[in-house]
């Protein structure tokens, strides 16, 4: 009742007229080769360690998402997040639990976001939100109030509680927006004032940030 992946290689037998007499072949199994190309082509669009989108196919979805509202499709957000004081977590627990910690922020992230979002790590304990139909911007900023939530309950990794938050840089697409690479730099510096200012909060990209 399985299903079974063949390659079938042909080759046609002629008389002594060039009439078609009969066609030879042999059908190879290639199963197990087609499993082991599938394995590579997902383990090369995804994080090792989350699971999660990886930072080649974010960009690839984010590219795709701005030429789609040049052509009329519905606005979107980029959310750019980092965890405040992970680095600490890594000192002083040591990294194998500072990469249990970031699996679970993983997982907590997925349960935030719709089917039709992306959510990926970019390395580090950096991760983007691609948030698409978004109506208005203030509903990428009603989705990081809510990753901030989500991320700031008490964790429990190798029967310890470990507590940690998150700081947020938005930058929805707009007539203005130049590029998709663009939206990534400036949910970047975004995220980055928000770490200036208090950290656990969340700031939209403005030019004043710019200048």
């Amino acid at each position: 009742g399985a299903s079974r992946w063949v390659e079938n290689r042909y080759t046609p037998v002629r008389d002594e007229v060039g009439r078609l007499v009969e066609i030879d072949g042999t059908v190879i199994d290639i199963t197990e080769r087609k499993a082991a190309e599938e394995k590579i082509a997902l383990l090369a669009r995804t994080d090792a360690l989350t699971g999660l989108a990886n930072r080649a196919t974010f960009v690839e979805r984010l590219h795709q998402a701005f030429a789609a509202t040049r052509r009329g499709a519905a606005p979107f957000a980029v959310l750019y997040l980092d965890l405040d004081h992970f680095k600490d977590i890594n000192d002083t627990r040591g990294h194998p639990v500072g990469d249990l910690l970031l699996k679970e922020v993983g997982e907590r992230l997925k349960s935030r976001i719709r089917e039709s979002d992306l959510v990926a790590r970019l390395g580090g304990d950096e991760f983007a939100i691609l948030q698409s139909d978004i109506g208005d911007p203030s509903d990428a900023g009603a989705l990081a109030a809510g990753v901030i939530e989500t991320l700031s309950a008490p964790y429990l990794i190798d029967n310890a509680e470990l507590h940690v938050t998150a700081s947020v840089g938005i930058s929805p697409c707009g007539p203005e927006t130049s590029s998709p690479d663009a939206m990534l730099s400036q949910a970047d510096l975004a995220l980055y004032r928000a770490k200036e200012e208090c950290r656990h909060q969340y700031r939209f990209h403005s030019v004043e940030l710019d200048k």
